[in-house]
């Protein structure tokens, strides 16, 4: 499981870039970023509040390296709020897409892959071979895709975020779909039972230069910039040693390799994957959060998000 969940991160990353500085680098994204705003701290696991979502015990660090090997780095924050500038593709591209499962990542024959700009309206639509292998013809003038994955066995796996390269005709990515039973499995790490037809956000949290950020505590939002809780959204954060999900009382943010995942997410047109955290010390001291990142992410039922944020604003 540990293999497959660097592997499935991995695949949220740029097409054209490769994954580094710790165990992924996120492709330029995230949020967009209000002032620092106090965020209520006495949220109790009810219905429309998160137990995952505590205010953590110190400022964000930033470490790059991975599992066992990691390097405390200082943390950039200085393209928080700024806007992106990704060139358009000049072009139409020919993306060849290779299938493969989250947890065996064996290929996947006959899985459905849609690109699309507006969710659940695809400009793209191929199925893949026996060798897992679709080929999606891209119209110019996109920058970043998300990706609707389907198959018989697999739940729907939605890869946001995607950055297309601008003046390349010919492009690859490997794309990975959460079986039913790792669909399973993630919650039966942290000892729960996911609530049917509820969805996940499996993401990593990066700096500006792509290191992971830790001591950042996420969840997801009903409404953009604040925090209102989707009911029973539920965040748990992955040992750095492992990278496998702990229990809110043994890990109550981030820690070294940036990773979270929200249980429980309600089917919904849009809603917000968020990461705050103190910028500084005295921040801390004074109780202040900031909104680190945001994305705006469709929930359809049952299905699971993959998303990779850094403090750029997404919209």
């Amino acid at each position: 499981m540990k293999r497959a969940l660097l592997v499935v991160i991995a695949a949220a990353c740029s097409i054209v870039a490769a994954c580094s500085k710790g165990p992924f680098k996120a492709p330029d994204a995230a949020p967009q970023h209000d002032a620092p705003v106090d965020v209520p701290t006495t949220d109790a696991p009810s219905a429309g509040s998160n137990a995952g979502f505590t205010p953590p015990a110190a400022a964000v660090t930033a470490w790059t390296g991975t599992s066992g090997n990691y390097t405390e780095v200082t943390p950039d924050l200085s393209c928080l709020g700024m806007a992106r500038s990704d060139p358009a593709t000049t072009s139409a591209v020919t993306l060849t897409v290779t299938v493969r499962d989250f947890q065996t990542n064996n290929v996947v024959p006959g899985a459905q892959v849609a690109a699309y700009s507006t969710f659940g309206a695809p400009f793209a639509t191929a199925t893949s071979d026996s060798a897992g292998t679709a080929v999606l013809a891209i119209p110019s003038g996109k920058t970043r895709i998300g990706f609707d994955l389907t198959e018989a066995s697999s739940n729907e796996t939605l890869i946001v975020d995607q950055l297309l390269a601008p003046s390349t005709a010919d492009q690859t990515i490997t794309l990975h779909v959460l079986s039913n039973s790792t669909v399973a499995t993630l919650p039966a790490l942290v000892g729960v039972t996911a609530t049917p037809n509820t969805g996940l956000d499996v993401g990593a949290i990066h700096d500006c230069q792509g290191a992971n950020l830790a001591n950042a505590i996420a969840t997801v939002s009903s409404t953009p910039s604040t925090v209102h809780h989707v009911v029973g959204a539920d965040t748990y954060y992955f040992s750095d040693s492992v990278d496998l999900p702990e229990n809110h009382n043994q890990l109550a943010a981030t820690s070294h390799d940036g990773l979270f995942m929200v249980l429980d997410l309600p089917a919904t047109t849009m809603a917000y994957v968020q990461v705050w955290g103190y910028e500084n010390a005295a921040d801390q001291a004074a109780g202040t959060l900031t909104l680190i990142a945001q994305l705006a992410v469709p929930l359809p039922a049952s299905a699971g998000v993959v998303t990779v944020q850094d403090p750029r604003a997404t919209n």
